[in-house]
Parts: structure tokens; C-alpha cells; sequence
């Protein structure tokens, strides 16, 4: 349990580490190198990622939801924000699971055992 909690921990210490990797991976998808993706870039870039399955109102929803500025193209700060806005729902997700597993008896708080 405590190592979960340490994971969880050092997973958020190092962003600058995370906006790195999110950082190679829109260059690896932005297959025109124009700073840019277009909606097939984007939608290439995710079908490219292990067990994703999308429809295409899926991919639309999540296209618009990432346009901020809707010139129906993804700048880098948008897919920048995007990106880590996922990794915050993710690791609020992790974090609700690792707290239900610590809180045994479901009273909403944790209790040390001495």
C-alpha cells in the first residue's frame, strides 16, 4: 500500500519529465512539421496508440473538445493542455482507487493501524 502511494507520488514530481514526452509525441504526429495537427494527423496519432478504438463522433467530440480556439486545428498549447488535462483525470482516478483500497471499511477516511 505505501508503495502505491510512493508510485503515485513520484509519478507527479517531475511534469517537466511528462511535457517532454507529450512534446515528442505531438512532433511525432505532426507529420506535415508544421507546429500544427490537422484532424487527420490527430486522428492517424491516436489510432496509432495501443487498444484505441474510436468512433468517428467519438474522435469529433474529442477534436472540438481540444480546438479551443476553433480554427479547426490543433496548436501545441492546445493539445499541450489537452494532454495534461487527461493525465490530472487519470491520476485522479488512480488516486480515488488507491484511497478506496486503503479505506477498508468504506467510513470515508484512513486509519493508522498501530
Amino acid at each position: 500500500m505505501q508503495k502505491a502511494l510512493f508510485e503515485f507520488i513520484s509519478y507527479n514530481i517531475d511534469k517537466n519529465e511528462e511535457i517532454q514526452k507529450i512534446n515528442q509525441v505531438f512532433k511525432s504526429w505532426d507529420k506535415s512539421g508544421d507546429g500544427i495537427l490537422s484532424k487527420d494527423e490527430l486522428f492517424q496519432g491516436l489510432a496509432s496508440l495501443p487498444h484505441m478504438n474510436i468512433t468517428h463522433e467519438e474522435f469529433e467530440d474529442l477534436f472540438n473538445s481540444i480546438d479551443i480556439n476553433h480554427d479547426n486545428k490543433i496548436q501545441y498549447s492546445e493539445f499541450l493542455a489537452a494532454s495534461l488535462k487527461f493525465q490530472t483525470k487519470s491520476n485522479s482516478i488512480l488516486l480515488r482507487q488507491i484511497f478506496d483500497f486503503l479505506d477498508k471499511v468504506s467510513i470515508k477516511r484512513i486509519m493508522m493501524e498501530t
